[in-house]
C-alpha cells in the first residue's frame, strides 16, 4: 500500500478572491493525484483549500458522492465552533495537546518573530500551523506547502526563508524543515502551478 502523501495549504487572511479560486483549483487537482491536505492558522486561511477538497467530492452533475473530504483543519480552542463536527476534518488543538505527543507551542514559538507580541488566542493561532506543516506526530511532514503569502523573502537558491504578515511563522517553520513552498503571490510559482494544471509540458 502506497504511503500517504500530503500536503500543506495556508493563505494570508488579505489572499486575494481570484487567487483563494486559483488555491482551490490547485487542491482540487491535487486531492485527484492522491494528496491529502492539512490546513490551520487564521480563520481564513483554510477557505480555499476546504472549498476543493469539497469539490473533490462532486461528480461531473453536481452531485455530492457524500463521502468525507480529505482535508485536516487545525484550529485553536472554540474557533468557529458550529464547524468542528463537519466531516470531522477540523480537528481541535488543545485536544490534540491531550492526544498526541509532541511540543506544538515550542515549535511554533521557536520560528516566531521575537519582536512580535501577539495574544493568547493569535498564539494558539501560530500553533496549528505545526501539525498542518509537520503531522500530528510531528513526524509526517508535508512535502510541500501551497499558499499565498505577501512580501516574501528569498535565499541565494531562491527559496522563500520568510514574508510579510501573518504567514511569517508557517513560512518559517517550512523552510526550516526543508518543505517546498509554492507561493501564488511569487509569478514564477504561480506560473510553474498553472502550467502543471493545464498539463503544460513547454
Amino acid at each position: 500500500m502506497a504511503k500517504q502523501q500530503y500536503f500543506t495549504g495556508i493563505c494570508s487572511d488579505d489572499t486575494p478572491d481570484s487567487e483563494k479560486r486559483f488555491l482551490s483549483v490547485v487542491t482540487e487537482r491535487l486531492i485527484a493525484e492522491g494528496y491529502f491536505v492539512r490546513s490551520g492558522g487564521l480563520k481564513d486561511g483554510s477557505v480555499p483549500f476546504i472549498a476543493g477538497a469539497e469539490a473533490s467530492l462532486l461528480g461531473a452533475g453536481g452531485e455530492s458522492s457524500g463521502g468525507t473530504p480529505p482535508i485536516a483543519v487545525y484550529i485553536p480552542w472554540g474557533a468557529d465552533g458550529d464547524r468542528k463536527a463537519d466531516h470531522k476534518v477540523f480537528l481541535d488543538i488543545h485536544q490534540l495537546h491531550h492526544m498526541k505527543t509532541g511540543s506544538y507551542a515550542e515549535v511554533s514559538s521557536f520560528h516566531r518573530d521575537v519582536h512580535l507580541t501577539i495574544s493568547h488566542n493569535r498564539a494558539l493561532e501560530y500553533e496549528t500551523y505545526v501539525p498542518a506543516l509537520l503531522g500530528e506526530d510531528l513526524d509526517t511532514k508535508s512535502r510541500f506547502m501551497i499558499c499565498w503569502a505577501p512580501s516574501p523573502t528569498f535565499d541565494e537558491q531562491k527559496r522563500i526563508t520568510d514574508c510579510g504578515g501573518c504567514m511569517s511563522n508557517a513560512v518559517r517553520i517550512a523552510n526550516h524543515h526543508g518543505i517546498q513552498i509554492f507561493n501564488t503571490a511569487v509569478p514564477q510559482h504561480k506560473h510553474r502551478l498553472l502550467k502543471w494544471i493545464t498539463g503544460d509540458k513547454r
